[in-house]
């Protein structure tokens, strides 16, 4: 018992500072314009995002494209590196786009298809094999912006997440 107690009070803890931070970001966000986002290989990413998740909702009613969205401003934040952000906006696609991976090699290049394969999740493990920094920041701003918008989970649901993101903040 003691041991679900802690769990569930570092669970609480971990929120409590994604929020705060992320509070940061948005603040940083209103004055802030990474010049990186008008990039031409990133803005053809972002344009293959909305191909590729045109029509698909969040749980929430938004466009599935506001989640793309919004990793690769969290990650603009934090690189300069188009590769990691194009594969930002692209980090889902493979699994919710419905492209192949021969597909988005031709469209975006060898580096930016390397990384979102290497974010993609195998089977029902949450947490890819993560071999380079650029993939570790992909899927953290990922999971970041999930855990600051789960409008529309169920509790339960909501709650298997957070557990799951405790793995971040060990």
């Amino acid at each position: 018992m003691s041991g679900r107690k802690s769990d569930s009070q570092l669970v609480k803890k971990t929120v409590k500072a994604i929020d705060e931070s992320l509070s940061i970001l948005q603040q940083a966000d209103k004055y802030i314009h990474n010049p990186i986002l008008d990039n031409q290989h990133v803005a053809k990413a972002r344009e293959l995002s909305h191909k590729l998740h045109k029509g698909q909702l969040r749980d929430d009613g938004k466009t599935y494209t506001s989640h793309t969205d919004k990793v690769a401003e969290i990650l603009s934040l934090v690189t300069d590196n188009p590769d990691v952000i194009s594969a930002g906006f692209l980090h889902d696609s493979i699994e919710d786009g419905k492209i192949t991976i021969a597909e988005l090699r031709s469209l975006v290049g060898d580096r930016v298809a390397d990384l979102v394969v290497e974010v993609t999740k195998k089977g029902t493990n949450c947490f890819p094999n993560l071999k380079s920094r650029e993939a570790l920041l992909i899927k953290f701003a990922d999971r970041l912006q999930n855990l600051s918008d789960m409008e529309g989970w169920t509790p339960e649901r909501q709650q298997a997440y957070m557990n799951k993101s405790v793995f971040w903040s060990r």
